[in-house]
């Protein structure tokens, strides 16, 4: 057995490449239904319009919920293609993918709050600089973590349909 075949970097890549699919839906709705100002990465691509007219939504309500349901599934997916290959592990790994989606849902209830144990040192990291914002900003809803949830049980009955595969 050589040192590959022992310690895989990527111990599954079809979960890998499912979560980066799935993360590519969640922009797709993101760049469709969503006012460009408001969405964080398209700034590093250089959209300032939207591919729709302003006011439309393609997806009605369900794209505001859809996001939160491909966060999940996604960083879910991608994450569990590093680790072993069991059940709790899995489990493991689509709760804390759903609490991290929780934590932030509640950083938009609880915005001062939020805003106030942000650390300092966020504003001069990238991905981290408009944390604040983001919850100052934000608008809490008891759907979108309805919606994380789904996500982290679609991710995980994934996992566990994909366990062997690798190609």
């Amino acid at each position: 057995m050589t040192v590959r075949e022992e310690v895989p970097f990527l111990r599954n890549r079809m979960q890998f490449l499912m979560g980066i699919l799935m993360l590519v839906a969640g922009v797709a709705i993101y760049v469709t239904d969503r006012n460009p100002d408001t969405v964080y990465f398209t700034r590093f691509f250089g959209m300032h319009l939207k591919l729709s007219d302003p006011g439309v939504h393609f997806l009605g309500q369900l794209g505001e919920r859809l996001p939160a349901f491909f966060h999940v599934l996604s960083f879910s997916l991608m994450t569990s293609a590093f680790f072993a290959r069991d059940r709790k592990t899995y489990l493991g790994v689509c709760a804390v993918w759903f609490f991290i989606n929780c934590g932030f849902e509640l950083g938009q209830k609880y915005k001062l709050a939020a805003a106030g144990i942000t650390p300092e040192f966020f504003r001069h990291l990238p991905f981290f600089e408009s944390t604040r914002a983001y919850f100052l900003r934000g608008t809490f809803d008891w759907l979108d973590i309805a919606a994380a949830a789904a996500g982290a049980i679609a991710a995980y009955l994934f996992m566990i349909a994909t366990k062997k595969y690798h190609f």
